[in-house]
C-alpha cells in the first residue's frame, strides 16, 4: 500500500563493489622457476583503480629482507601492470619470450614457506604468502597463504580487480604469463552499466466507512450520557486496496488522544457520566508494510446532562417543644441522616431548591443552605451560586426557624433540589 518510483543504477561486469580493490596489487610471482634461482624470480604488480600510482615510496618486503626492494621513480598507469625481475632477469628468466622487466634488482623468494609484501611508507599495502603460515610473520600473507605451486609455474591472482583478503582464494596455480608497463589491459573494458528505472504504482490504504453509534438523529454523530454509569459507545471500521496489493501491517485507534485496544476492526471505547460534555475524537490510522499510513477522524459530540442525586429520601422534624430545629447535611454519602448532594451529570451547576406546594408543611417557616449559603424555601426556585463540578459533593442543610402557631400534629411536604448548568 504505497507509492514508490526507484532509479537504479546497475553496473554490469566483473568488479565486485564489496570486495573491490582500490591499490595496488600483488598480480603474480614468479618464486621457483626452472633455469636459476639467480636472476630468474619475478613478482607482477597490478594498478586496479582509475587512476595512475607513482611507485615513490613503495618497498618490496620478503622473509629474507624488510627492504629487500626499493621501487624507483615510475608510474603505474590506472589498470596497467608493472613488472620486477631479479638481476639478470633480460638473460635468465626461464622463457625467452616471458615479457621483460620494467625494474632490475637483486632478491630473494623463498621456494618453501615462503613470502612477499607490498608496502608504502612502512604500511603493508598487499600481501602474499605460500606454504605453512606458521613460519611466516603475520604481514606476508593475507588470510590463508595460497598453495605452493610446482617447479617454474606461477602464483597469478584469479580476479585482478578483487582482494578477497585471503591469499588461498585469490591466487591459482599458472603457466606464467607475467606482463609489464608496455601491456594494455583490455578488462577495463569488460564492464558496463545500464540505467534502469522502475515504477512501482502500489496505492496506500483507502479507510472506507467509520460505523460509530448514535443516539440521536441530527447531524453528526452525538451521545446522550447514562446517569451515573458509563456509557459505552461501540464502533467498527472498514478499509481496502483499491489496488489489490494487500499489505496491510497494522491499525493504530485512538479516542481523545489514548490509544485504545480493539478486536481486528471493531472496538469499544467508554464515557463516564461525569466526563466533560463536548466533541472528542475518534482517530484511526492505518500501516502498510512500508510503514505508510492513512489516517481519519471521526468527531462525536457527548451530549450535555444535568442531574444531581440525594443519599436521603425522607427526613424528620421532632418539634415537641422547640422553637428551632436544625439538620446538618454533609458531604458524605455514607452518613444517611445528613443530607449530602452530588453532581452526577457531565457539567457544573449552581443548586437550589424548591417547595412542592401543595403539601400541608409550612414552609415559609423552613429554611434551607447548600455549600453553607443560607435561602428560604417557597414555590419559587432560589439557586445558590455553587458551579458544583461532575461528581463532585456538597451539603444540604434545612432550618426549622419557629414552631409556634402551629397546632399538635404530623406535617408533611416535599422539597425539590434543582442543579442549573452554571
Amino acid at each position: 500500500m504505497k507509492i514508490m518510483i526507484l532509479s537504479v543504477l546497475i553496473f554490469i561486469g566483473l568488479i565486485s563493489n564489496v570486495l573491490a580493490a582500490d591499490h595496488l596489487v600483488i598480480s603474480q610471482a614468479l618464486y621457483d622457476p626452472v633455469t636459476t634461482e639467480t636472476g630468474g624470480e619475478a613478482i607482477e604488480l597490478y594498478n586496479p583503480t582509475m587512476k595512475d600510482i607513482s611507485l615513490v615510496g613503495y618497498v618490496i618486503k620478503t622473509k629474507t629482507s624488510a627492504t629487500d626492494v626499493i621501487l624507483p621513480n615510475a608510474t603505474i598507469k590506472s589498470k596497467g601492470f608493472y613488472l620486477i625481475g631479479d638481476a639478470g632477469w633480460s638473460i635468465n628468466k626461464d622463457n625467452v619470450n616471458y615479457s621483460n622487466a620494467d625494474y632490475e634488482d637483486t632478491f630473494t623468494l623463498v621456494n618453501t614457506d615462503g613470502g612477499l609484501a607490498l608496502t608504502f611508507n612502512g604500511t603493508v599495502i598487499d600481501s602474499l604468502g605460500w606454504g605453512n603460515s606458521s613460519n611466516l610473520a603475520s604481514d606476508l600473507f593475507e588470510g590463508s597463504t595460497a598453495n605452493g605451486m610446482k617447479e617454474g609455474y606461477s602464483l597469478k591472482r584469479l580476479n585482478l580487480d578483487i582482494d578477497t583478503n585471503n591469499n588461498s582464494l585469490d591466487f591459482i596455480e599458472s603457466i606464467p604469463d607475467l606482463k609489464n608497463s608496455s601491456f594494455v589491459n583490455t578488462q577495463e573494458y569488460n564492464q558496463g552499466e545500464i540505467n534502469l528505472t522502475i515504477t512501482i504504482n502500489n496505492s496506500a490504504p483507502v479507510i472506507g466507512a467509520v460505523n460509530v453509534e448514535d443516539d440521536l438523529e441530527e447531524q453528526g454523530i452525538q451521545i446522550i450520557p447514562n446517569l451515573d454509569s458509563n456509557r459505552e459507545i461501540k464502533f467498527n471500521i472498514s478499509f481496502n486496496d483499491p489496488d489489490g496489493i494487500e499489505d496491510f501491517n497494522r491499525m493504530e485507534v485512538r479516542f481523545n488522544g489514548n490509544k485504545i485496544s480493539f478486536n481486528k476492526t471493531q472496538g469499544v471505547v467508554a464515557l463516564e457520566s461525569v466526563d466533560e460534555a463536548g466533541n472528542y475524537s475518534l482517530d484511526i490510522t492505518v500501516y502498510d508494510k512500508a510503514n505508510v499510513s492513512v489516517n481519519t477522524t471521526v468527531k462525536i459530540e457527548y451530549k450535555e446532562l444535568s442531574a444531581v442525586s440525594l443519599d436521603v429520601r425522607k427526613l424528620s422534624f421532632d418539634a415537641t417543644g422547640k422553637d428551632n430545629l436544625t439538620i446538618v447535611g454533609d458531604k458524605d454519602l455514607t452518613t444517611g441522616d445528613k443530607p449530602t448532594i452530588k453532581n452526577i451529570g457531565n457539567t457544573k451547576l449552581n443548586l437550589g431548591a424548591i417547595s412542592s406546594g401543595t403539601e400541608s408543611l409550612p414552609f415559609s417557616n423552613i429554611e434551607f443552605s447548600i455549600n453553607g449559603v443560607k435561602k428560604i424555601l417557597n414555590t419559587d426556585l432560589n439557586l445558590v451560586s455553587t458551579s458544583l463540578k461532575p461528581g463532585q459533593l456538597t451539603d444540604l442543610s434545612l432550618y426549622l426557624s419557629s414552631s409556634q402557631g402551629l397546632r399538635s400534629g404530623t406535617y408533611s411536604g416535599k422539597i425539590i433540589i434543582v442543579g442549573v448548568p452554571a
